[in-house]
C-alpha cells in the first residue's frame, strides 16, 4: 500500500506533535516548580524528546532502507545477529529480556543494511511491544526451504487475528501500543522482504506469544534489478 504524500506528512506530523508539545510543558511548568518536582517534570520531558528521536529514526530509516540499494554480500546470519543484539542491549539500557539464537543459522546473500534492518524491526518490535512483561523471552532461528525460512517468537501478550494483517501496514498501531513509535517498523519489513521477492507473515494469539516468519531468497539474476528497481521508490506491496 502506498501512503500519499501529503497524508504521510500530515501523519508523521501528527505524530511527532505529542511528544514535542509534553516535553515543551514539561520543562516549562519545570522552571517554576520545587526542586523535586522539577526533577520529575525534566525526566517527563527527556523521555518524551527520546520517543521523538526514535520516532525520526524510525522515519529515517524507512525512507532510507525502501530508497537506497546496496551490494549483495555473503552475510554470517549469527555474526549479524550478534551485532544487533549488543546494539538493542545498549539502546534499551540493559533490557532483562533473553534473546536466544537457535541453532544454526547459517549464512545468507544480501545487502547487509537490509537484512540488519529486517532482524533488528522484528526483535525490538517484541520487545517494546511487550514492555513491563516480566520474563520476555526471544528466540530467532531458522528452517531451510527454497531459500531461507527465519522466525522470531516471543512469549509475550500476542496478537489477535483480527490484526495479523493489518499490523504490516505503515503508520498502524495495535491500541495498547499507541504511544509508542509511529506504526512503521513493520511496514519496512515487509517492504524490505518484498524487494527480494521473500515474503513476512506471523503467527499468534492473545496471551501465547507472537511468532513472526519471513523468507528470504537466495540471490538469482533477478535480484539486481529488483535491488535497482527499488531506487526508484516504495513499491506497492497491497
Amino acid at each position: 500500500m502506498l501512503v500519499q504524500p501529503s497524508l504521510f506528512a500530515r501523519l508523521v506530523a501528527h505524530d511527532l506533535r505529542s511528544p514535542i508539545t509534553a516535553a515543551a510543558e514539561a520543562l516549562a511548568l519545570s522552571e517554576t516548580a520545587a526542586p523535586v518536582m522539577a526533577k520529575k517534570l525534566r525526566n517527563i520531558a527527556r523521555k518524551n524528546l527520546c520517543r521523538a528521536e526514535r520516532m525520526v529514526t524510525g522515519l529515517r530509516s524507512f525512507v532510507r532502507a525502501e530508497g537506497e540499494p546496496d551490494f549483495v554480500e555473503r552475510i554470517d546470519v549469527r555474526s549479524l545477529l550478534i551485532e544487533i543484539i549488543e546494539d538493542i542491549e545498549n539502546a534499551t539500557d540493559g533490557s532483562p529480556t533473553e534473546i536466544r539464537l537457535a541453532g544454526s543459522l547459517g549464512d545468507l546473500s544480501a545487502c547487509k543494511p537490509r537484512a540488519s534492518h529486517v532482524f533488528r524491526n522484528l526483535i525490538f518490535n517484541a520487545i517494546i511491544h511487550n514492555e513491563g512483561l516480566a520474563g520476555l523471552e526471544i528466540e530467532v532461528g531458522r528452517i531451510e526451504s527454497a531459500g531461507a525460512i527465519f522466525y522470531v517468537r516471543d512469549n509475550g501478550k500476542g496478537i489477535s487475528s483480527g490484526d495479523h494483517l493489518q499490523i504490516f501496514e505503515p503508520f498502524f498501531r495495535l491500541e495498547k501500543d499507541l504511544g509508542d513509535g509511529m506504526g512503521l517498523g513493520l511496514s519496512l519489513v515487509r517492504s524490505l522482504v518484498a524487494q527480494v521477492g521473500g515474503r513476512v507473515w506471523v503467527e499468534s494469539e492473545i496471551g501465547c506469544g507472537a511468532t513472526f516468519w519471513f523468507s528470504w531468497p537466495e540471490a538469482n539474476r533477478e535480484y539486481a534489478g529488483v535491488l535497482q528497481d527499488a531506487a526508484t521508490g516504495p513499491n506497492d506491496l497491497q
